[in-house]
């Protein structure tokens, strides 16, 4: 499912893959290679993903359903409001979360 939020997330908000590859500066084979799930993004992507709009709790959380997106970016538009931006404890938090999910997939 990661994937395919990866396409949904490039698609609405830049229109392609290809788009979403340059605005984040990184090659179409390194987003492939995502939307595959042949690989999983480390932290920096991840923090590029998020600065660009994607919901990260969004695109983890395999429960949390594709169309979610669209409600959510919805209701931005509806609210008239603007992303806001991890605090640096956050960003800590996140990044431990990840560390921690990356071990566990080596361990498989």
């Amino acid at each position: 499912m990661f994937g395919e939020k990866i396409k949904v997330f490039a698609k609405k908000k830049f229109g392609s893959l290809n788009d979403l590859s340059n605005i984040m500066g990184v090659s179409p084979n390194q987003i492939s290679s995502y939307t595959t799930e042949n690989r999983k993004p480390g932290f920096e992507m991840l923090q590029k993903l998020y600065y660009n709009g994607c919901d990260i709790g969004w695109l983890l959380d395999d429960n949390r359903p594709i169309n979610e997106f669209f409600d959510n970016e919805a209701k931005k538009n509806a609210d008239d409001s603007t992303a806001s931006y991890f605090t640096p404890e956050q960003l800590e938090a996140i990044k431990g979360i990840f560390a921690a999910f990356q071990t566990k997939l080596n361990k498989k």
